[in-house]
């Protein structure tokens, strides 16, 4: 097999450089590389992300439980690549393009190099675990198992994950759990969620978990509303006095498909 530079003469990059290349683009595919997915018995093998995307938006016209399961997985692994990648030492990257970007960028030593690999390796399968769980609480690649679904958000919940904090939330509250729900929601609502933001609000609204507070009920409401949360646009709307700014937040809860927005404006 004849050598990198042989094959390319005239590159920028010496031998040295372009076996780094390969190398990192090996290691790197391990964490970006091909893409399967598993939808009632059977298996779904993909080249890469981009083209699973596609292909999921093919699938919405004859296979909707398929295309839902491979678009959730996606947008499971995209929501895992802009979380932050920090190192053992403190190193902070912004996400994991930049961490990826470093390591091609600097040559850091191969122990930097599997750290940072690892880090990524780890959220994507966490990204996975998060569509899994989706998965089996739906019904959709597996039979339902609630409780199995809940121990696998919570799992990810505490590794930081606001989806799953919203998540594990959300199923407490529904379980009338309300203290532990609480706890979860304000950790997602602290970093800026919106539906945890909103399902706190709720909370102080009725007093479930917490003392009862009014004022927190509604700036939680108003909050999410004005980050473009319909249900919370809407109950803007409906408590809004002034006629103009109840129509104004109707409007644009109606506008996101909320059906109570709708009806509300057509009896205004």
């Amino acid at each position: 097999m004849p050598e990198p530079e042989a094959s390319n003469p005239d590159s920028d990059l010496s031998p040295a450089q372009i076996a780094q290349v390969l190398r990192l683009k090996a290691l790197a595919d391990q964490c970006f590389g091909p893409v399967v997915v598993v939808s009632r018995g059977q298996r779904y093998s993909f080249v890469d992300r981009i083209s699973a995307f596609h292909e999921g938006q093919k699938l919405l016209a004859k296979d909707r439980v398929l295309a839902y399961v491979l678009l959730e997985y996606l947008n499971a692994s995209i929501a895992a690549s802009k979380l932050p990648v920090v190192l053992a030492d403190g190193t902070t990257f912004e996400d994991d393009g930049a961490a990826i970007n470093f390591i091609g960028q600097s040559e850091p030593p191969i122990e930097l190099e599997t750290e940072i690999l690892e880090l990524v390796q780890a959220k994507q399968k966490n990204a996975r675990l998060y569509q899994y769980g989706v998965s089996i609480f739906r019904g959709t690649a597996a039979p339902k198992n609630f409780s199995q679904a809940k121990e696998l958000w919570r799992k990810r919940a505490e590794l930081g994950d606001l989806d799953s904090q919203f998540a594990i939330g959300d199923i407490l509250f529904n379980d009338k759990e309300y203290d532990e729900a609480v706890k979860w929601l304000e950790m997602a609502a602290g970093v800026g969620h919106t539906d945890a933001t909103f399902a706190l609000g709720l909370c102080y609204l009725d007093g479930l978990g917490v003392e009862q507070n009014l004022e927190r009920a509604s700036g939680c409401a108003l909050l999410a509303a004005e980050k473009g949360h319909a249900h919370a646009q809407y109950t803007i709307g409906i408590t809004e006095k002034d006629p103009l700014e109840k129509r104004r937040w109707l409007e644009m809860s109606a506008a996101q498909g909320f059906a109570p927005a709708k009806k509300a404006l057509a009896e205004i």
